[in-house]
């Protein structure tokens, strides 16, 4: 059942701007009642509400990255009229066509689906497209491996050290630069070996921490909502195997950061950003 439903998410996606039910059908050569039950069943969506939602997250990265005209769009994505893309486009990213260009708003992109049968697809993500000029991160760097996973189990511990002591809010308080938080910044060495920072962004470098002179970028930033450390776990899952495969950007692979708000952790309202450098 899994490789069916893989076959019409592929399907889907070879022929993204065009493909019909019709189609579908008779590529796979199956009734169009079945697929859509079947399809249901195993994401726990529609088949039509998939393709909707998946035109739009595509059309949403060709306002971004393209200079088409909206009409233009709208017609390759098999809406007649400007107006019916624009009400479809508005209840999906909560904002008209035409600010996605202007504005730097959060938008609700919808992946491919890529899961295993029988687990649901997750709800849209959120993720706005920023380009910051260079900044200057202070703080604490830490070089580790990256071998069995000796990362992973040595960051936390950093980060309880860093609580513990009080040492987190000095660091908030030197915050006084253009991004709010405190960050935990990953930067490979090679490819056994890693940087990480604990740190902030400040306007100047301050004596006697380590500095990380970060250039003009763009980010891809994604919001992780909820009780740490499950939300930030779950986002990174997200983006690892939903997003970043699917979304049409190139991950520079040099530089990502977390960013945490001076916030109780545990609270289920906690918002952090994980932050990734673009191509």
């Amino acid at each position: 059942m899994q490789t069916i439903v893989h076959k019409i998410v592929d399907t889907i996606e070879d022929d993204l701007e065009t493909i019909s039910l019709d189609e579908l059908a008779q590529t796979l050569n199956y009734s169009k009642f079945y697929l859509q039950r079947l399809f249901a069943f195993e994401t726990g969506v529609g088949l039509k509400t998939y393709i909707r939602l998946r035109r739009l997250s595509r059309a949403a990265f060709e306002l971004k990255e393209s200079e088409q005209r909206v009409i233009d769009i709208a017609y390759k994505y098999g809406y007649e009229t400007p107006e019916s893309f624009t009400k479809s486009y508005k209840q999906q990213h909560h904002q008209a066509p035409s600010k996605t260009r202007s504005d730097n708003q959060p938008l609700r992109i919808y992946p491919m689906y890529r899961q295993e049968p029988s687990r649901k697809q997750e709800t849209m993500m959120k993720v706005r497209i920023e380009t910051r000029d260079a900044f200057v991160i202070c703080g604490t760097k830490y070089e580790m491996s990256i071998e069995n996973n000796e990362n992973l189990k040595l960051i936390p511990s950093l980060w309880e050290e860093l609580n513990t002591s009080g040492n987190d809010q000095t660091l908030f308080e030197m915050n006084d630069g253009p991004i709010k938080g405190v960050l935990g910044v990953c930067v490979p060495i090679d490819e056994s070996r890693m940087a990480y920072w604990i740190g902030t962004v400040t306007q100047q470098v301050v004596s006697g921490y380590d500095a990380l002179h970060v250039p003009t970028s763009r980010f891809a930033v994604f919001e992780a909502k909820g009780a740490l450390p499950d939300a930030i776990q779950t986002a990174w899952q997200a983006i690892m195997q939903d997003w970043i495969p699917t979304s049409g950007y190139q991950i520079d692979g040099g530089l990502d950061f977390e960013v945490y708000p001076n916030e109780d952790p545990t609270s289920d309202a906690h918002i952090a950003e994980i932050w990734i450098k673009l191509k």
